[in-house]
């Protein structure tokens, strides 16, 4: 896997312009927030035999989405998953 750094490295190559910088820092987070919003329209069934039913509402695929993308960051470094 590569490293924060590495991720960073590339990123800083292909992104130099300030129009590129500005329009990813405003598309990319609506980008994410959409695709949670979209996987947490997939029905998933009754899972209230598995969670308790105060955050059976939260248990979809888009918190799924979110819980994979912590892991992820968490891989990466502390501070960019606190971030």
């Amino acid at each position: 896997m590569k490293s924060v750094e590495q991720w960073f490295d590339e990123y800083e190559v292909s992104h130099q312009t300030p129009f590129n910088k500005t329009i990813h820092y405003i598309c990319v987070p609506l980008i994410f927030i959409s695709t949670i919003g979209l996987f947490s329209s997939i029905p998933v069934g009754d899972l209230s035999s598995i969670f308790p039913s105060s955050i059976v509402p939260y248990m979809h695929f888009g918190t799924l989405l979110i819980f994979l993308s912590l892991i992820f960051y968490s891989t990466l470094s502390l501070p960019i998953l606190v971030g």
